[in-house]
């Protein structure tokens, strides 16, 4: 995905839904929390490179994705 453009996360969750993104050194990039089913983020200011994005419901164990921005 290119920097600026939106990223688009479908969650099946019922309770509300916490979203990071962390860059390779471990930095949080940004954090969101969110409780729809469609969400939107938008990534400008984010700087070409991979990073890791972490979904977390509030019971739930978290899961680790990887994006990388053009």
């Amino acid at each position: 995905m290119r920097a600026g453009e939106a990223l688009s996360l479908v969650t099946n969750a019922s309770s509300p839904v916490i979203i990071q993104f962390y860059d390779l050194l471990g930095r949080l990039q940004r954090e969101v929390t969110t409780d729809g089913v469609i969400n939107l983020f938008d990534t400008t200011g984010l700087r070409s490179g991979l990073y890791l994005l972490r979904v977390r419901q509030s019971n739930e164990a978290a899961q680790t994705l990887r994006l990388i921005v053009e």
